[in-house]
């Protein structure tokens, strides 16, 4: 079947014109391992409503995924439903994915002391000769 010019213009402007439009992103081919914390029988801490950590950690997991994955990088979460991930399980899934930087979410609580409760972040940013610059 032959093209017509005026077809094959076309769709030569249309590729040309997605291949402009589609730009990568900050974070494009770079591989990011999150580990929401916690999960299956390991609640974490529980708030004063009963709000368990695993379930906070869960949902911070997914919305740090899809703000990564926007910004063009490939995303990988230990877990994403609520089961129980040893340890061992979430370096060895992390050494699999050979991941840029690995991020562990995690909301601690202290329930004998609410003004005592605080945030901690666990990070390791693989060294590509790049020094520490992600």
């Amino acid at each position: 079947m032959k093209l017509s010019g005026k077809i094959l213009s076309w769709l030569c402007l249309v590729v040309l014109l997605f291949s402009f439009s589609v730009e990568a992103g900050p974070l494009s081919g770079r591989t990011i391992v999150v580990d929401p914390g916690h999960g299956g029988s390991d609640d974490g801490g529980v708030g004063p409503t009963g709000l368990q950590e695993k379930h906070i950690n869960l949902s911070v997991a997914f919305f740090l995924r899809d703000l990564l994955e926007e910004d063009g990088a490939t995303v990988f979460l230990t877990r994403v439903e609520d089961v129980d991930v040893s340890l061992q399980e979430r370096v060895d899934f992390a050494h699999a994915h050979n991941p840029d930087l690995f991020v562990s979410v995690h909301h601690n609580i202290m329930p004998t002391d609410p003004e005592e409760s605080f945030i901690e972040v666990y990070h390791s940013i693989k060294d590509r000769g790049q020094g520490q610059v992600f």
